[in-house]
C-alpha cells in the first residue's frame, strides 16, 4: 500500500507540474502571438507607407512622361512646319514658273517622323522602367532589413519555448 500511496503523491505532484507548465507554455504562445500580430501591423504600416510613397513616385513619373511627350510633340511640330513651308514654296514656284522646277529636297516621310518618335517614347520608357526598378530593388531591401529582425525574434522565442 506504501507503494501505491507513494505513487498516488508523485502522480499528484507531476499532474500539478505538468498544469503549471501547461498554463506557463499557454501563456507563453499568447504573448508571442501578441508580440507577432503587432509586428505584423507595424510592418504593415510600414509596407503601406512605402507604397504610398511609390505611387507618388509612379504619379509623378506619370506626368514626367506626360510633359516629355508633350515637348518631343513640339519639336516634332517644329521640325514638320519648316518642311511644309519649303514644301509650299517649292509648289508655289513651280505653279508659278512652270519652266524652271527647282530642285527641292525630299522630305521625310510620315512614317520616319513616327519612327523618329516612337524611339524617343521608347528610350524613355526604359529609362522609367529601370528606375522602377530600381526603386522596387530598394523596396525589397528595406522590406527584407525591417522585417529580418522580427521574424527572427519570433523564431527565438519559439526555440526557447520548445527547449523549455
Amino acid at each position: 500500500m506504501d507503494v501505491t500511496a507513494s505513487l498516488h503523491e508523485l502522480l499528484a505532484a507531476f499532474t500539478s507540474d505538468l498544469k503549471g507548465t501547461e498554463k506557463h507554455l499557454k501563456q507563453s504562445i499568447a504573448d508571442v502571438g501578441s508580440e507577432f500580430r503587432g509586428s505584423h501591423q507595424r510592418l504593415r504600416a510600414a509596407l503601406d507607407e512605402k507604397n504610398n510613397g511609390l505611387h507618388t513616385l509612379l504619379e509623378r513619373q506619370g506626368k514626367q512622361i506626360e510633359i516629355l511627350s508633350l515637348s518631343i510633340n513640339e519639336l516634332l511640330n517644329e521640325r514638320q512646319l519648316p518642311k511644309e513651308q519649303t514644301l509650299e514654296t517649292a509648289c508655289a514656284a513651280v505653279e508659278s514658273n512652270p519652266l524652271d522646277t527647282p530642285e527641292v529636297e525630299p522630305i521625310d516621310q510620315p512614317e520616319d517622323v513616327i519612327d523618329a518618335r516612337g524611339a524617343h517614347l521608347e528610350a524613355a520608357i526604359k529609362g522609367l522602367n529601370s528606375k522602377n526598378r530600381l526603386i522596387q530593388w530598394y523596396l525589397g531591401m528595406i522590406t527584407v532589413s525591417v522585417a529580418f529582425p522580427y521574424f527572427r525574434g519570433t523564431i527565438e522565442q519559439i526555440i526557447a519555448l520548445c527547449q523549455f
